[in-house]
């Protein structure tokens, strides 16, 4: 847990367009990020070899993305075409290359496929190589669920690796001035009771008592974090997105965020799997973290 919530600096977002309409989705949201920063966009398209062969300078790419640049307004854009063998490898490089960049990318909400669309499979394996968190916007968002204003709902269970989107969440809150929530889906019985011991353990979820979510706000308000605990009762808490979902619509959120890691359900998400169907479904943006201890 971060000793302060004060965000570190964002110096630029980068946006992957592939010329699709899928792509196109993810650039009003980041650019309400850059400008709400005051930070530029950068436009990165990756051609693949045989792409390149027939437009070598990659000028009709670069001039598709200009055209798309002059619809974003009040925010400096940089266009860049490279060409790499790979959906991820030149994206890769590029984030890696300007620390305190932020990727911002739309996935359709499916794991990846061999020769399916390109970032269907480039939201997944950027997950597992970008050096930050990432930004996905998935074919549900809406319009107008801004990720810079409205409430970041951080999404927990239990487990120390879900924790470690802690830090990026409350930076991101701290940032942008917005409301922070932490939220676990619990199990049913526990709502339906006011009676029973307050720090009784979850059969679902050996270890985790009630009232955790409100234990994690009060370290996080030890560090000047304004923070609200909740939970969602379900009556089968390892199948938490429906859940999920359903609450960031009720509670109006601007944002989520929950870290991936490499198991199934909630408290152990899989890259591509429960992840990915979050994105997929969600109504807002979803900013997921990698836990540093999975990190290579």
């Amino acid at each position: 847990m971060p000793a302060t919530t004060e965000a570190p600096p964002l110096t630029r977002v980068i946006v992957p367009q592939d010329g699709s309409a899928l792509a196109a989705r993810s650039l009003p949201h980041a650019a309400a990020v850059a400008r709400a920063s005051g930070v530029g966009l950068l436009l990165y398209s990756q051609l693949y070899p045989s792409e390149a062969d027939g437009d070598p300078a990659g000028s009709r790419r670069a001039a598709a993305l200009r055209e798309l640049a002059a619809t974003v307004p009040e925010v400096p854009v940089e266009v860049r075409v490279e060409v790499a063998p790979s959906p991820v490898t030149g994206l890769e490089a590029a984030a890696s290359a300007e620390e305190g960049a932020l990727v911002c990318l739309s996935s359709h909400g499916r794991a990846a496929e061999r020769g399916g669309p390109a970032l269907g499979s480039v939201a997944e394996a950027a997950l597992g190589r970008l050096p930050g968190p990432v930004l996905l916007v998935g074919p549900t968002c809406e319009p107008d669920r801004v990720p810079t204003t409205g409430e970041v709902i951080a999404c927990v269970d239990c487990s120390e690796l879900s924790e470690e989107i802690l830090e990026p969440a409350a930076s991101w809150a701290h940032r942008f001035g917005m409301d922070l929530r932490l939220l676990e889906v619990v199990p049913e019985r526990w709502a339906a009771s006011a009676a029973g011991d307050a720090d009784a353990d979850c059969a679902e979820t050996p270890g985790c008592p009630r009232g955790y979510t409100e234990r994690l706000a009060a370290r996080l308000r030890t560090a000047g974090q304004t923070v609200r605990s909740d939970a969602v009762a379900a009556p089968d808490p390892s199948q938490p997105v429906p859940h999920l979902v359903a609450a960031l619509r009720e509670r109006g959120a601007g944002l989520a965020a929950l870290s991936t890691h490499g198991r199934t359900g909630l408290r152990r998400l899989r890259i591509g799997s429960t992840a990915i169907t979050l994105v997929r479904d969600s109504p807002c943006p979803v900013l997921v973290a990698r836990p540093r201890s999975l990190q290579p």
